[in-house]
């Protein structure tokens, strides 16, 4: 199965943008006054799937905090990254912007690296003077 996942994923990314791929899990803060724990196993808004090109150009995927574009500029394991995107949490959807910082083991250019990372976003909802602000701390794998 992760053969099989790993081979789609590939397919997606044209050799001319390879980088990084991150599949990762951890509870979201969804809207609902606190962190939501994780599930056991982990449900869908628990993961998370992101994708970083060589030249540093970011693409997150989840249901929670949703589906953001940026930039991520690293040193050594730090990195640091914003861009906007569709944000979602238990409260609608918004057009929004994103900051994430983390850390990657190793020189999480080759192999399989640990990545732990934080992700807030901001946005305006649907109804008047609604924001809403989703998060997600999670920990995953860079391969």
């Amino acid at each position: 199965m992760k053969r099989l996942l790993i081979l789609l994923l590939s397919l997606w990314c044209p050799t001319a943008f390879a980088g990084q791929h991150a599949l990762v899990v951890g509870p979201p803060i969804a809207g609902t006054g606190g962190s939501n724990p994780i599930g056991l196993p982990p449900a869908l808004y628990d993961l998370e799937y992101s994708y970083v090109t060589d030249a540093g150009f970011e693409t997150k995927v989840s249901v929670i905090p949703g589906l953001l574009f940026g930039y991520r500029q690293k040193t050594g394991g730090l990195y640091v990254s914003g861009g906007g995107g569709l944000i979602s949490d238990n409260n609608g959807t918004a057009i929004g912007a994103y900051t994430a910082f983390g850390y990657i083991t190793g020189d999480g250019a080759s192999g399989w690296h640990w990545v732990f990372g934080y992700t807030q976003t901001i946005g305006k909802g649907s109804a008047a003077n609604q924001i809403i602000s989703p998060s997600a701390l999670r920990i995953g794998i860079v391969f």
